[in-house]
Formats: structure tokens, sequence, C-alpha cells
């Protein structure tokens, strides 16, 4: 049947209206963070004095089987207090007792964290700053009541199906998982001359690097370990270099919408920038994703957050980007500079490049994106 919240309950009771601050031990302070889907979330949770737990609770005192709603900031969800976890009530939560005998505490719970009660009651909630749920809306909310044995059966079903999903989402991430180690380990083989063969035909990576540069210096390749026949090393100054772009005078500047360009139109001439035009390859150099690589997708202006990536046109670019972006983070858990970091160009030039002959770049390439065009259906498909 059909009841009111307050019909099947023998308390209702708001908390405290002040802020206890955390003392870092005693008794847990339940505040709307520490309320869970169905479960009080302990970890890390603010702790109070026994002073202060006694002064919380003069309206009453939480116990075993009651409920905790979280009704603001965020509002919604509702947790039932366990065996052996003495709390009191922080700000903006509500205690709710259900009748003994009667009410079964996890299926109100559970009927209260289900998705059309709680779209109900955040409904109502007032409040331009934080939105609240109101007392006045909680107490007399529509509960809709079965037998009491039947409330068990219920419970027993949802937590058994719960199990099973949370089950499945541990094996989900334990695939994710894998799936992370599977691309860098194609990337490993990729740069090690293990993804596709050899040909003894290819021109040699040494003579590559001399048309590049003719007065570079032979790599000592035994510092750096085994390489395979033909492959060379190099560092990334020697194949790639950022820079501005080509400083241009009264263009008009258009209105950007494009990733990483950004402009502000001054009337209609514009006498400062670096103008980049479409299809340019980019490299991010502040931020917290320094050091990714997109293309500029229309022409614009360069911010100061990003150059253009210059890549020797006798290199695969592609090729040399996949070894940008397997020291993607070394170069993010390295980035220099206090007010605002950005990418450590130091660094960047110099990464050491394996280097293929330019026959073998295509090939590791082609084979690269076949596996990681499979590795991403894999992910799709989870």
């Amino acid at each position: 049947m059909w009841t009111r919240l307050n019909e099947i309950t023998t308390l209702i009771e708001d908390c405290p209206h002040s802020t206890a601050k955390d003392e870092g031990s005693g008794y847990p302070l339940i505040r709307t963070p520490n309320v869970g889907v169905g479960r009080l979330l302990l970890e890390g949770v603010h702790r109070v004095s026994k002073d202060v737990y006694d002064k919380r609770n003069i309206r009453a005192i939480p116990q075993e089987g009651d409920i905790i709603y979280a009704r603001e900031a965020p509002a919604g969800n509702a947790a039932t207090i366990q065996k052996g976890e003495i709390v009191c009530l922080g700000q903006r939560t509500v205690l709710i007792r259900p009748l003994k005998g009667f009410v079964y505490s996890l299926l109100l719970t559970y009927f209260i964290n289900a998705p059309l009660s709680r779209k109900s009651l955040i409904s109502k909630a007032v409040g331009s700053t934080a939105a609240h749920v109101n007392m006045e809306v909680i107490r007399p909310f529509w509960i809709p009541l079965p037998p009491l044995q039947e409330q068990i059966r219920i419970v027993k079903e949802v937590e058994r199906l719960f199990t099973i999903i949370n089950s499945i989402e541990i094996e989900q991430i334990e695939l994710e998982n894998k799936i992370s180690m599977m691309k860098s380990r194609v990337l490993e083989l990729a740069i090690s001359g293990k993804l596709v063969p050899q040909d003894p035909a290819d021109e040699p990576a040494d003579e590559l690097l001399l048309r590049i540069n003719p007065s570079a210096k032979a790599a000592d390749k035994s510092h750096y370990g085994q390489l395979p026949n033909g492959w060379s090393y190099t560092t990334m100054n020697f194949i790639c270099q950022l820079y501005d772009g080509e400083k241009i005078e009264n263009k008009e500047l258009i209105n950007l919408d494009a990733k990483y360009l950004r402009g502000k139109s001054e009337g209609n001439i514009l006498n400062k920038g670096r103008f980049t035009p479409e299809k340019t390859t980019m490299i991010l150099v502040d931020g917290e994703n320094s050091g990714e690589i997109f293309t500029a997708p229309i022409d614009g202006y360069q911010g100061s957050t990003f150059k253009l990536l210059d890549i020797c046109e006798e290199m695969n670019a592609e090729y040399v980007k996949m070894i940008i972006r397997i020291y993607q983070k070394r170069l993010r858990d390295n980035k220099v500079g206090s007010a605002i970091p950005h990418l450590n160009k130091k660094m960047f030039r110099e990464i050491l490049v394996p280097v293929p002959p330019i026959a073998e770049q295509i090939r590791i390439v082609r084979r690269t994106y076949e596996l990681m065009s499979k590795i991403s259906e894999l992910t799709e498909a989870l």
C-alpha cells in the first residue's frame, strides 16, 4: 500500500544547524559527502570529540538501522547505519528511524535512493545558492510499502544483484588495466623492432640520419643496448623542433572555435599574435595535458599554451608522434615553472629516439594503428 514517510517512522529529525570542525580523532561526523547510496562512506570522514558528539545528538542519538539522508550539497543519497557505526550528524543531513517490526530499514533506504524517489524529492528542492530539500517535503513523502516478508525478499534480491554488478565492475577495471598494458606492450614492441620484421633491403637508418644532417656523427649504439640491424639512435631535437607560428601583420582576426586555438577580436585588424595554418601539427606545452599532440582544425592564431611541432620531412611524422606519446607521461611528470607549469623543453629535446629505416617506420606505424584499432574495439565492447 502507499503510505507517507512520517507514518512508517518513529523519528525524522533534522541535523543541528551549525558547523563542527574536524578534530582528527573521535566520533565520525557524517556530512553529505559521507552519505553513499545505501552505505555510509567513512574513509577520510571528519571526526569530533565526545563533547561535540553529545551536543550534536541532543535531539536524537543515531542508532543501527537508522537512515541518514543528505538533503543538500549534494542532495539525494540515503544510507543505513550499520552495526558498530557510532556516528553523529553533520550539517545538511536528516536522521530517519523506520518503525521496527513493520519496515525493513534497508528496503526504505533503497526506495529513497531509487531514481523516481530521488528525482521527486530533489525536484522540490529550494534555494538559489545551494538547493536543499525541506523537512516539509521529506516527512509526508509517499512510499510504496510491501508486506514485511516481501520487504526482506526484495532486499536480499537487490543485494544479490548488487554483488553481481560489483563483481562485473571489478572485472571490467581489471580488463581495462590489461588493455592499457596491452597498448603499452604494442608500443614497446614497436620501438624495439619486434612488431614487424626487418627487411635487409631497407636503407639503414645511419644513412637516413646523415641525409638529415651530413655533419652528424654516428651514434654509439652500444651505450644504449641492442638494436635491430639497420636501426640507429638519435635525439628528438635532431628530428623535430618546436616553433611559434609565422608572425603576420594586419590580418583580420576571425572568431575561432577550435581546440587550444584562441583569439579575441580587437576591432578588425590584429597587429600581434602568431598565425597557424589549418592542419598544422601542434603540441601543447602548458597545463596538465602538456605533451599532447593535435592538428590545427582551421587557420588561426596560436595561444601561448602550445607550439608548432615541426617534424623533419625525412622521418615518418606518425612514427615521431608515437615516440612523443610514449614519453608523454614522463614529460607531464617533469614539467617546469612555478606559476604555470609547462613542458620541459630540455627534456623534450633530449628524448632518445630509436630510428628504424624509413620503410620500416611506415610498416611499424601501419601495424601499430591496426593493433590499436582492434584494442579500441575491445574497449568499446566492454
